[in-house]
């Protein structure tokens, strides 16, 4: 099958099993009894981290952890930029102090410790060990702040009736609903890492350059989907939540997984990526703190500068006739 194949078969798969999973996995543990506040702090955030988590780990025990970090971040850089400036173009993406100032903020101190980690080349294991704590304090302090507010008040509660809305729902099928997303990502990012890392030698494309790229891209569909459904239907509390609690998830869960998994320091050629990466959190949580929103021509600006960022990355490979670094 021709590397073009695998990889959009890959692609689609990951889209399908990022959808089916998180609300398979919501709707199942609401199921069994897990309040709307827990799923929507614990399971729902996961789920939509899910696709970046496979594909970083399928290229990890291939040994290209170029392309499993290049995921991570610029997934990362997509969500605060690309998604959320196509959000706020559809309806200007409002957010509540609680929102920028707790979620925005931990997002900001996650991106930024990662950062300078990263980039000073920090061992793999002290990254995963700090990046782990950093989560546990943030979900600490979402419990402490969002336990026993009012639906309207409690950001992890609206999340979770979001994705698993209250109604009777059969267990049996929201557990085979999981389990066959489980078997789409995991099938999706095989299809996909190959077919990318094909792709790449047929065009002279790094890892690092596909996964910042095409890889990020494809394993944010399902979570800019949930993103922009929620904008559509005027529930921009909730879109702009779902972005910074992935983006933060991303971040502190996935990234730390990925260390353990490889715990070598991060390729040099990523320290522009990784500061671009808090830049983007920075830029974004800084502009719904403004205002508390993020208005169309906001949103026209968030989307410009990652059309930049991907011009430099062509630019960078040596494929616009003036150049390349």
């Amino acid at each position: 099958m021709p590397a073009y194949e695998f990889l959009i078969i890959g692609l689609v798969l990951l889209a399908i099993g990022g959808n089916s999973t998180v609300r398979g996995a919501c709707r199942m543990m609401r199921g069994l009894g897990m309040s709307p506040f827990l799923t929507g702090l614990l399971v729902a955030p996961v789920g939509l981290c899910a696709p970046q988590l496979f594909v970083s780990l399928a290229s990890a025990v291939r040994q290209w952890p170029d392309l499993a970090f290049g995921t991570i971040i610029g997934s990362n850089i997509a969500n605060a930029l690309l998604v959320a400036g196509i959000c706020a173009i559809v309806r200007p993406l409002a957010a509540s102090p609680k929102l920028a100032l707790r979620d925005g903020g931990s997002l900001l101190v996650a991106s930024i410790v990662a950062a300078g980690a990263l980039a000073e080349g920090i061992s793999g294991y002290a990254v995963a060990a700090a990046l782990f704590v950093l989560l546990v304090c943030y979900i600490f302090l979402a419990f402490v702040t969002d336990w026993r507010r009012p639906t309207a008040l409690s950001i992890s509660e609206s999340r979770g009736i979001f994705f698993a809305p209250d109604g009777d729902a059969d267990f049996v099928l929201m557990f085979l609903l999981l389990i066959f997303g489980l078997v789409c990502l995991y099938f999706g990012s095989r299809y996909a890492v190959d077919g990318a890392v094909a792709i790449g030698h047929l065009l002279g494309l790094s890892q690092r350059v596909l996964g910042l790229t095409v890889m990020a891209l494809g394993s944010l569909l399902p979570g800019a989907a949930f993103a922009l459904s929620a904008t559509a239907r005027r529930e921009v509390g909730i879109a702009a939540g779902n972005l910074i609690g992935a983006g933060l998830f991303n971040i502190l869960g996935v990234l730390a997984i990925n260390f353990l998994v490889q715990p070598s320091a991060l390729s040099a050629a990523f320290v522009r990526d990784v500061w671009i990466m808090a830049g983007s959190a920075v830029l974004f949580v800084l502009l719904l703190a403004i205002g508390w929103r993020v208005t169309r021509f906001q949103g026209v600006v968030l989307v410009a500068c990652y059309v930049a960022y991907l011009f430099f990355l062509v630019w960078q490979a040596g494929f616009l006739p003036f150049g390349s670094l």
